[in-house]
């Protein structure tokens, strides 16, 4: 059921991708986002208590006191807080795509009958290897176990 979800294909206009690319592109999109904001008011902070902001008339209005300081502190916080929520949303995405990718490259292996054996999911005992990396299977059968232990 999972993998059936994560693989299917997204397509917008002539851009097609699966559904974890397309979270993993929104995940770099809001962490984008949120390390511009936290360098646009960590050099308003650095610029002393001085700023400057246009108001709703488009006039320019310079500020200089305090509570200004502290409001910057207070958006400096909040998009630090972003930032590090955004990044670990950006890892935790691509580990799913990653564990996705895994997943259907260990299904498409045992469906095509690639890999013969005797193992828990067709595989020799002695590890044997896919390709030139020769390891992966290993990895694959045990991730594959304990998915399914899950």
């Amino acid at each position: 059921m999972g993998c059936a979800v994560c693989c299917a294909d997204v397509q917008v206009g002539a851009f097609r991708c699966n559904v974890l690319l397309f979270c993993v592109l929104l995940s770099c999109v809001g962490f984008v986002q949120a390390h511009f904001g936290v360098e646009k008011y960590e050099k308003l902070r650095e610029g002393g208590n001085v700023a400057s902001s246009q108001s709703s008339s488009g006039e320019t209005i310079t500020f200089k006191d305090a509570s200004m300081d502290d409001r910057y502190k207070l958006q400096l916080f909040r998009d630090q807080r972003n930032w590090w929520i955004s990044l670990c949303n950006l890892v935790l995405w691509i580990t799913c795509w990653r564990v996705q990718r895994l997943m259907r490259r260990h299904q498409q292996d045992r469906d095509s009958g690639t890999s013969g054996g005797s193992g828990p999911s067709g595989n020799s005992s002695s590890g044997g290897g896919s390709g030139p990396g020769s390891g992966g299977i290993f990895f694959e059968k045990h991730l594959y176990l304990h998915i399914n232990v899950l």
